[in-house]
């Protein structure tokens, strides 16, 4: 059986509180990313409805002329 070298080095970063400056850039870049999602989201309820194609006229299929 061996005994990995770094455990006790990952197990003691993993459990260590962050500090405060670390803690505000993760919540400024979170915050940051957050607004960026809420701009895509705005921008896509803006963007324009894509042409519907318009109905075809009485007797008229779309390819091809039904009263023939």
């Amino acid at each position: 059986m061996s005994i990995d070298a770094t455990a006790g080095m990952n197990a003691s970063w993993s459990a260590m509180r962050a500090d405060a400056r670390s803690e505000a850039v993760r919540y400024a870049t979170d915050s940051s990313q957050i607004q960026a999602d809420r701009n895509v989201a705005a921008s896509a309820e803006r963007a324009p409805e894509p042409a519907r194609e318009a109905a075809p006229p009485p007797g008229q299929g779309r390819f091809v002329d039904t009263r023939a």
